[in-house]
């Protein structure tokens, strides 16, 4: 009777496991500084909790927003901050994200530059 429980554990393990490795790259928290900001707080923070590669889309919250969809095209994610800011950012290396977001000038002024690590 033992072997066979160790038998049957041994699959779900290994399945358990090959689940865990196939989870998409941007689903994490992943933590940032606004580079150009006069803010007195320029930290921001991206929560991905799931991702539809299939749609090209993602569900996630940027800082302590309502869920968003995020659009997701190979390695660029697209989305809206809450103020209706467009971010674009690049996945450029394992567990970093580099882009920008616009300001809500019309474009007059730069976009600040953002690099985020994933936690």
């Amino acid at each position: 009777m033992q072997r066979r429980t160790v038998f049957f554990a041994a699959p779900a393990l290994l399945l358990s496991r090959s689940l865990h490795a196939q989870q998409h790259w941007l689903i994490g928290t992943w933590e940032g500084e606004l580079v150009g900001s006069r803010s007195s707080d320029s930290r921001r923070v991206l929560r991905v909790s799931a991702v539809d590669a299939a749609a090209g889309t993602a569900t996630g919250r940027w800082g302590r927003g309502d869920p968003m969809t995020i659009r997701l095209s190979g390695n660029t994610v697209r989305f809206f901050t809450s103020d209706n800011l467009p971010v674009e950012m690049t996945h450029t290396a394992a567990g970093t994200l580099e882009g920008t977001i616009q300001q809500n000038d019309s474009g007059r002024r730069p976009p600040f530059s953002i690099t985020m690590t994933k936690r």
